[in-house]
C-alpha cells in the first residue's frame, strides 16, 4: 500500500499533471518541472529517481484509490466501472501517457489493476476453488487481456463512452463466461483424474 503523500510529493504531481495536460509527457523535463513546481531538482530527486518513477508513482496512487473505492460486496461490472471512471476522471494525464513514451507503463498498470480486480472477483466465485490454481489463472489472464484491449481503444479514441454504458457492453459480451470456463475446467479435472 503506498504511504500517504507529503506535501512536496503533492505538488510535484499536481504541476505535473498539469504540465501534462498541456505538452507531451516525453517533453517534460526535471528541470522544468522544479521550476514550475518552486523546488530545487535535488529536491525533486530526494523523493523520485526520474520522470519515470513519478510517473509510477502517479499510477500507483491512481490504483489505490480505485481499490480503495471497490469493495468486496462489488460485482466486477461495478469494480471495473470504478476503474473506467477514475480513468476518465483523469483523462488528461492518462492521455498523455497513452499519447507518451510512457503508454508502455499504462498498458502494465492497468493489467496488474484489471488482473487483481478479477482474481478477486473469481476467487469468490462458486466452484472456483475446486480447480487447479493455473486453470484459474488462465481465466483471469484470458479475461484480463480482452477488458484491456477494449480499455485501451476506449482510451485511444478519447474515452467518449461512459464508463456504466461501456462496463454493459462487456458484461453482454462475456455474460455468463467465467462460470463456464469454470464449470469447463472442473470437468476437465474430473476426467483426468
Amino acid at each position: 500500500m503506498p504511504e500517504k503523500e507529503n506535501a512536496i510529493e503533492k505538488r510535484i504531481t499536481e504541476t505535473f499533471l498539469q504540465m501534462a495536460a498541456d505538452m507531451p509527457i516525453e517533453k517534460i523535463s526535471v528541470s522544468q518541472l522544479c521550476r514550475s513546481c518552486g523546488i530545487q531538482r535535488q529536491t525533486f530527486y530526494n523523493h523520485y529517481d526520474d520522470m519515470d518513477a513519478l510517473i509510477e508513482a502517479i499510477f500507483d496512487r491512481e490504483g489505490h484509490r480505485i481499490l480503495e473505492m471497490s469493495h468486496p460486496e462489488q460485482n466486477w461490472q461495478e469494480s471495473l466501472c470504478d476503474v473506467l471512471s477514475v480513468l476518465k476522471k483523469n483523462r488528461d494525464f492518462v492521455n498523455a501517457v497513452y499519447q507518451g513514451v510512457s503508454r508502455e507503463q499504462l498498458e502494465s498498470r492497468l493489467h496488474t489493476r484489471i488482473f487483481a480486480l478479477l482474481d478477486d472477483f473469481i476467487q469468490q466465485m462458486d466452484g472456483s476453488e475446486t480447480i487447479k490454481e493455473e486453470d484459474r489463472n488462465w481465466i483471469i489472464e484470458y479475461h484480463t487481456f480482452a477488458f484491456s484491449g477494449y480499455i485501451l481503444d476506449w482510451i485511444r479514441f478519447g474515452m467518449k463512452l461512459d464508463p456504466q454504458q461501456m462496463t454493459e457492453n462487456i458484461d453482454m459480451v462475456i455474460h455468463g463466461s467465467f462460470h463456464e470456463a469454470i464449470e469447463r475446467y472442473a470437468v476437465k479435472d474430473r476426467k483426468d483424474h
